[in-house]
């Protein structure tokens, strides 16, 4: 008999959903994290890689930085808020490029005058 979480579920499934949501991104979403970045200031991503890859508070990359912390904050949060934008746009988008294509071939009217 195989051992259950409490949600019921058995644990060899939480384990690979866990697995699963620790992941590294797949091409596309990688694609549009470097699109985001690319398109930010440099200031930004200095206060990205401090805050994200460093482990430091915002206080503590101001300091390295020579800038207020709710500056930095700011910085943070709205490269934050692009990112989050640019992966929800993308997942709206159709799956795949015939979709697309599909939605650009045009298609021949005949119209008549109304009486």
């Amino acid at each position: 008999m195989s051992a259950t979480a409490p949600s019921g579920r058995p644990r060899v499934a939480r384990r690979a959903l866990d697995s699963a949501r620790s992941a590294p991104p797949g091409g596309w979403t990688r694609r549009r994290i470097a699109a985001v970045l690319a398109g930010s200031t440099a200031y930004t991503r200095r206060v990205a890689a401090l805050m994200l890859i460093e482990s430091l508070s915002a206080r503590e990359a101001g300091v390295v930085l020579g800038a207020p912390a709710h500056e930095v904050e700011r910085a943070y949060r709205s490269l934050l808020a692009e990112l989050t934008h640019a992966l929800r746009a993308a997942r709206l988008r159709p799956a795949g490029r015939g979709a697309a294509r599909a939605r650009l071939v045009e298609v021949p009217v005949s119209l008549r005058r109304a009486s």
